[in-house]
């Protein structure tokens, strides 16, 4: 993630009056981690999403084992946005 991107977030979900340039280097420090947090957990979110469907794939081709190492690494990784998500709603 670069600036520019993270510039780029912000402009798009903020009004004409309150684009990146008025904001306070706090508020932009602030608001870059909640988002590079969020962007964190997405990854995760995904990277579950698409592990569990390939163990659901493996188990249909009779490969239970494999299946299982899927599912487990699949939970892991739903963990792990829940925890990224958990941290960033914390002051």
């Amino acid at each position: 993630m670069t600036h520019t991107e993270i510039i780029a977030a912000w402009n798009a979900q903020a009004d004409h009056m309150n684009q990146w340039a008025v904001l306070s280097e706090q508020e932009k420090v602030e608001w870059a981690w909640e988002y590079a947090l969020e962007e964190a957990a997405k990854v995760c979110a995904n990277s579950a999403r698409k592990v569990g469907l390939g163990a659901m794939e493996v188990e249909e081709a009779g490969d239970e084992e494999i299946a299982e190492g899927r599912r487990e690494a699949a939970w892991m990784l739903s963990n792990c946005a829940a925890a990224i998500r958990a941290k960033k709603d914390k002051p």
